[in-house]
């Protein structure tokens, strides 16, 4: 293990100030330099499973699904914006996606206005 890192093993005391001036260390590199600090920390490190761990942590934040987040009505308002063949695939990104596809009737009402398939009395509570 390399001699510095050695001196980071200490007592939960004194975790959070080490913790809060490396961030103040890490937010003066460059991008770049960060990139390679953090992998260099993992690298000398961390364990194989700390790896995996880490691997799945980063994914979850580098991920937003903002569609998800969102409460369902306004989801909807955003899907109506969308194209058919958009909506289409925006049902296949995810489950939670394809629910909130699925239930937009409204966005279905309003594509099937547009294409002519509703007629004038089945369409009249629908947004153009």
């Amino acid at each position: 293990m390399h001699p510095q890192l050695e001196t980071l093993r200490m007592d939960w005391a004194s975790y959070d100030s080490w913790l809060e001036s490396v961030c103040v260390s890490l937010r003066g590199l460059s991008s770049r330099q960060r990139v390679h600090a953090l992998a260099t920390l993992l690298d000398e490190t961390a364990s194989a499973s700390e790896r995996w761990e880490w691997q799945q942590r980063v994914a979850e934040r580098l991920t937003r699904d903002l569609l998800g987040w969102l409460p369902p009505e306004l989801s909807w308002l955003i899907l109506e914006l969308l194209p058919a063949r958009d909506l289409f695939s925006a049902a296949q990104v995810s489950t939670i996606w394809r629910d909130r596809v699925d239930g937009a009737l409204g966005v279905w009402k309003r594509q099937a206005h547009l294409l002519g398939a509703i007629s004038p009395g089945e369409s009249a509570d629908v947004k153009v």
